[in-house]
């Protein structure tokens, strides 16, 4: 997202209407909090949060955490462009996160460049047998065309920008 730029109080408020729908009382999140936040890690557990300000949620390795305004670090200041990103080492919560960048790409728009290191399969057909892919999960919440359509323009963004770089 460019920096500095907030998102437009409207389509905020849907976004994080579809996330909620998606992440609120989710069993991947409470598999995770039990699997990886008990015991003495449980003081690291913070329940997913979703307002007017940002989206943000735990899952066994790396906090998720979009804001609605981003604001550019120092040391990228002479960057339009805030980059961030959620490495998930494939645990199960990567398809809440990829239903939540798949959400962002359908409220957002232009607004918004997403990538991954994950290839398209991955992103569609998820990494686990038993776990539904974020594609899936987020169908149940956009419907299936503007999922399809939401993952076409992540993915073929990603095409365009790393062919630009063999020109």
């Amino acid at each position: 997202m460019e920096r500095d730029k907030e998102v437009e109080e409207e389509i905020w408020n849907k976004f994080t209407t579809d996330a909620k729908a998606l992440i609120v009382d989710s069993p991947i999140l409470e598999r995770a909090k039990i699997e990886y936040y008990s015991g003495d890690e449980a003081k690291w557990w913070n329940p997913p949060e979703i307002d007017e300000v940002k989206i943000r949620f735990e899952g066994g390795h790396e906090t998720f955490y979009l804001e609605r305004k981003n604001e550019q670090v120092s040391w990228r200041e002479d960057q339009d462009l805030v980059f961030n990103f959620c490495k998930t080492n494939r645990k199960e919560y990567d398809g809440l996160v990829t239903a939540t960048l798949l959400l962002a790409k359908h409220h957002l728009g232009e607004r918004i460049d997403v990538n991954s290191d994950g290839r398209l399969d991955e992103w569609k057909n998820g990494a686990w047998d038993d776990v539904p892919s974020g594609y899936e999960l987020v169908q149940n919440v956009i419907g299936l065309w503007n999922a399809e359509l939401a993952l076409k323009e992540i993915f073929s963004e990603e095409k365009e920008s790393l062919s630009s770089l063999f020109k």
